[in-house]
């Protein structure tokens, strides 16, 4: 099974989701906030990143220490 396909299955039982990539990478990946809600219309989805989801920063990844 895909891990795409995975993640919705858990998604279908969740409150809330909580992903710290850079901005639009889950999107990339097929998994971003239209389409989980989608698997589950009232699904919180907390998006968290170094440098904000917006700016001239925000394909930087945060500091890894």
């Amino acid at each position: 099974m895909r891990r795409q396909n995975i993640l919705k299955e858990l998604v279908k039982k969740a409150d809330c989701i909580v992903e710290n990539y850079r901005a639009g990478v889950m999107d990339k990946l097929g998994v971003g906030y239209d389409v989980l809600k989608e698997v589950n219309p009232k699904i919180v989805y907390l998006a968290i990143s170094g440098f904000g989801q917006t700016g001239p920063l925000q394909q930087m990844a945060g500091p890894m220490n």
